[in-house]
């Protein structure tokens, strides 16, 4: 019931997968992925032969360089090679020892090139101030182990306590970020009816990196999608998010929970660059499954 796998990656710059890019999509264009005329400037738009067969162009979406800068469209991201493994374990006593986890060391192939505004030639689409075309290295790992101490110690209820820890490093000519996320909990069935959880986390973030206006968003751009030349600009970040998590579940009967649920969110506001965070969430579910 246990698994390691190992993979290789080797994404083109210009892959592109429509069934398997789908993590972020955006499908703000006609369908098909076919862009409109004013997407490209007159000489862009020229240099296609076929010009209505569908194209790479806007299917990317922005994401999070704090948060998911190595692989933010899944396995399928373009212009990345290098290795990676994936973890999933089960063992002991009804299967109460549980690690799931994966770690990828992986690199850009080529710069982020786009064809430049005058439609004749490549162009970075996020030189670093020095001028040079960054090409990033990344380092990703994240863990999560868990152990359910109930059946070993003879209870009929969950006993359960685990953690995950992610780290994610990203370096070029344009600097160092380094990502680190590390969340632990506990859940306990006092009843068989009644499940108390809690859960304690904290992110943190420091480096530089690029983003669009500054910002903490990024978009890959296909080879003949320059909409975001000349946007990209350095931003650096030192912060500190932490997080808890409370959650009371009460099994009514067999086909229905009552669930009651509580966050509180505080910190730097990774997410501004910044700005403070001082959130708190409170939610009532009834749950009926059929």
């Amino acid at each position: 019931d246990s698994k390691i796998s190992l993979k290789t990656l080797n994404i083109g710059p210009n892959f592109y997968s429509p069934l398997a890019q789908t993590r972020q999509d955006n499908l703000s264009f006609t369908p098909g992925y076919v862009p409109g005329p004013g997407l490209f400037t007159a000489p862009l738009h020229s240099q296609f032969v076929l010009s209505t067969v569908p194209r790479a162009s806007a299917i990317f979406g922005y994401y999070n360089r704090l948060l998911d800068n190595t692989l933010p469209y899944g396995l399928a991201t373009p212009n990345r090679q290098g290795f990676g493994f994936d973890i999933d374990v089960e063992t002991l006593k009804n299967k109460s020892l549980k690690v799931k986890g994966a770690g990828y060391f992986l690199q850009e192939i080529s710069g982020n090139l786009v064809v430049n505004l005058g439609g004749n030639g490549m162009a970075a689409l996020d030189p670093s101030l020095t001028g040079a075309v960054p090409v990033r290295n990344f380092t990703y790992v994240n863990m999560g182990p868990s152990l359910d101490l109930g059946p070993n110690i003879g209870l009929t209820t969950p006993l359960e306590i685990g953690t995950n820890v992610r780290y994610e490093q990203t370096t070029s000519s344009v600097g160092t970020l380094t990502g680190l996320g590390a969340v632990g909990g506990i859940k306990a069935g006092l009843f068989n009816w009644l499940e108390i959880a809690g859960a304690f986390g904290v992110q943190n973030a420091n480096g530089t990196e690029e983003g669009i206006n500054g910002g903490i968003m990024a978009r890959y751009s296909y080879l003949y999608d320059n909409a975001d030349l000349g946007k990209y600009a350095p931003f650096t970040i030192n912060g500190t998010d932490q997080y808890i998590a409370l959650s009371t579940t009460f099994k009514i009967n067999r086909n229905s929970s009552l669930y009651l649920d509580y966050n509180l969110a505080s910190g730097n506001e990774l997410g501004t660059i910044g700005g403070t965070l001082n959130n708190q969430f409170m939610g009532f579910n009834y749950e009926i499954e059929f």
